[in-house]
């Protein structure tokens, strides 16, 4: 037998580790895959990428099931005028997700061009919406046509990246499903299917039509109408995939190993770096979802292209006041430096620069007891990335927007909260490291 040529022998691929399947949205969107959604118009299709395009990311579970942070590309190459990026601002954005639209100069125009092959690099996934805008002179109802478009949709998953391509359903009364030859959906590797009902509650029923993997998704999702955009509620029977919460014991056994990787490399790990070394207390589905779970009690994480980094709140760095009015800097940093007791910390923070001890017989703050008077005063609700807000304070894990200086607004999500003489009427936030009464909450 040759042994020469672009083959391996069999036996020696068995020697490998058989990997689980990797997800973007668990039991949803397959990592490295090609997905193809199609639907009849006003579906909701575009709402629905933008959905899951914000969770993947941000690393932030869609509808309780566990996503993977990795950087995103929309390519929108339909929608008119400002139409996108109205329904942009009702979504919020992400440093982790980047837009290409049709008007923009450089806008990657065709599947096999560089624009999206290079892109292809640098994304996790890519949405491309619609397709039939970058088929060109080919014909949806051709074989041979459809064959060539999935073989270009295949090769941006060259390096690792999943492309979610959104199509039109067919208008047949007799058959459902999408519109041209079945060549597309051979070519692809899961094909969903979302059907619109308005009846006493307005619904959207996603099914996949063919699947190359273990999970087969149907799901139903009841649609609830706010100002400028529609907000999707799990109403499925049956949850298509099972969601194990970690004890406490696992989630220390996964801290201890973060902080061991951050001691012996000197940096903080991202999720790709924990999710091998941690093999022995999981598979990569659990660990991911660990990670998620011990978001803002163990841990922070930020997005870093394509993946996310994580940061013990034990060892966050000290606490800096926010930028106030000229000649106020150093009598708030005396007061950082001095008297602040930080009640409720996760870990501590300051590391050793700022007083975070509480005495044996004094209590942490129970901030389910604060008063009214002491809400953070911003409504969020026009930030759609801005977590749920509950009772009359930010918790721990929250995302907030707060003012930076003139003119110069940050988000970032709540670390710890105290009390601190320097702001007596105001709950404090730690964002970013920096410490924000809630004042600087933006309205």
């Amino acid at each position: 037998m040759s042994t020469s040529g672009p083959w391996r022998c069999s036996l020696d691929l068995l020697t490998e580790p058989l990997e689980e399947t990797a997800w973007l949205i668990n039991g949803l969107i397959p990592a490295g895959s090609v997905v193809l959604i199609s639907g009849r118009e006003g579906t909701m299709k575009t709402w629905l990428a933008m959905d899951w395009a914000l969770a993947i990311a941000e690393g932030q579970p869609w509808l309780g099931h566990q996503s993977t942070s990795v950087a995103v590309l929309y390519v929108d190459a339909e929608m008119p005028g400002n139409l996108f990026l109205n329904r942009l601002h009702a979504h919020g954005g992400s440093r982790n997700l980047n837009i290409a639209r049709w008007t923009d100069e450089a806008f990657p125009s065709k599947l096999e061009g560089p624009g999206l092959r290079e892109a292809s690099k640098s994304h996790g996934l890519i949405i491309v919406d619609t397709l039939r805008r970058f088929m060109g002179d080919l014909e949806e109802n051709s074989a041979t046509d459809m064959a060539q478009v999935t073989k270009s949709l295949r090769e941006l998953t060259r390096h690792g990246a999943t492309v979610l391509v959104s199509h039109h359903a067919t208008k047949h009364p007799e058959r459902q499903g999408y519109r041209g030859s079945s060549d597309l959906g051979a070519g692809v590797d899961v094909v969903l299917h979302v059907v619109k009902d308005i009846g006493a509650q307005e619904t959207l029923t996603i099914t996949a039509q063919k699947t190359r993997y273990e999970i087969s998704p149907t799901l139903t999702l009841r649609v609830e109408r706010i100002p400028r955009r529609p907000v999707f509620h799990d109403a499925s029977p049956q949850s298509f995939t099972s969601e194990v919460l970690p004890s406490t014991t696992d989630l220390d056994r996964l801290a201890q190993l973060i902080s061991g990787m951050q001691e012996e490399s000197g940096h903080c790990p991202n999720q790709s770096e924990i999710v091998e070394k941690a093999k022995s207390l999981g598979c990569r589905n659990t660990i991911l979802k660990w990670l998620n779970q011990g978001e803002g009690l163990h841990w922070r994480s930020e997005a870093d292209g394509r993946s996310r980094t994580y940061t013990l709140l034990s060892i966050c760095p000290p606490v800096q006041p926010p930028r106030g009015e000229e000649g106020q800097g150093n009598s708030q940093k005396e007061v950082v430096a001095s008297s602040v007791q930080l009640s409720i910390c996760p870990g501590g923070i300051g590391n050793g620069q700022v007083d975070n001890s509480v005495e044996p017989d004094e209590k942490p703050l129970d901030v389910s007891t604060l008063p009214p008077g002491l809400a953070g005063r911003g409504n969020l609700d026009h930030l759609s990335a801005v977590a749920d807000y509950s009772g009359h304070v930010y918790p721990i894990g929250s995302r907030i927007a707060f003012e930076d200086g003139p003119r110069a607004v940050q988000e970032g999500v709540v670390q710890a909260l105290f009390e601190w003489p320097g702001y007596p009427d105001e709950v404090c936030y730690v964002v970013n490291d920096c410490l924000v009464p809630s004042s600087y909450v933006v309205n």
